[in-house]
């Protein structure tokens, strides 16, 4: 497929997926203003829309960046070169899909749990440090074993604030609050459970039970 012979499709979108994600695809007008996350065909290479440019990084990933009023095209590496290619292209037909959806309403993934999925794609993983204190590190940890991203989470904090302050606190060196923790584990959905054992070192008063106490208790 040429680029010159990509036209428009009555009825139909182009898409391409790059990295488990899916972006609609357009002929690049540089008159158009362009859209983030959509990608745009020049030559015989995708390109798609990252928006805006603030400094030239080494590590960022090929696409099409807006500064000072112009596009800058960020090329893919010669590996990466064939993800971004237009062979790659998928013609999607709106009418078959539209009428699927209505056959096969109950088997179709919903819009916000592809969103979480794409997301997923990019799980945040904290660093598990020595100086940790045993709370941060289980709250590091259970994000660390679920790999999620937290994004995905956002519509349990207040708002985009709260949810900083408290990625924040998993990377600064102070200690977790237990009511941090608690928010914690309310956010990512798990109960937890401590059980106090007597290690056999104080022979006058031992403890005789194991004491339990548990996130349902409170």
């Amino acid at each position: 497929m040429k680029s010159e012979e990509v036209g428009v499709f009555i009825g139909s979108r182009l898409v391409m997926s790059v990295q488990d994600e899916f972006h609609e695809v357009e002929l690049f007008n540089e008159l158009k203003k362009l859209q983030k996350g959509f990608g745009y065909i020049k030559n015989s290479l995708v390109y798609i829309y990252r928006g805006k440019l603030k400094s030239i990084k080494l590590d960022l990933k090929p696409g099409i960046y807006s500064k000072d009023n112009t596009y800058v095209f960020i090329e893919p590496s010669s590996i990466d070169s064939s993800l971004y290619s237009i062979s790659n292209l998928i013609e999607l037909n709106l009418d078959k899909i539209f009428s699927d959806v209505d056959a096969n309403e109950d088997n179709f993934v919903l819009p916000d749990d592809i969103e979480v999925i794409n997301n997923n794609s990019e799980a945040y993983v904290p660093t598990i440090k020595d100086n940790d204190d045993f709370l941060k590190y289980i709250v590091k940890k259970i994000i660390i074993d679920k790999k999620i991203n937290l994004k995905n989470y956002k519509g349990k904090f207040t708002n985009q604030y709260a949810l900083n302050n408290m990625q924040s606190g998993l990377k600064k060196d102070t200690k977790m609050t237990v009511t941090n923790f608690k928010i914690w584990c309310e956010i990512l959905d798990v109960d937890w459970e401590i059980i106090i054992s007597d290690n056999g070192n104080d022979k006058l008063n031992p403890l005789t039970d194991d004491l339990i106490i548990s996130s349902k208790q409170f």
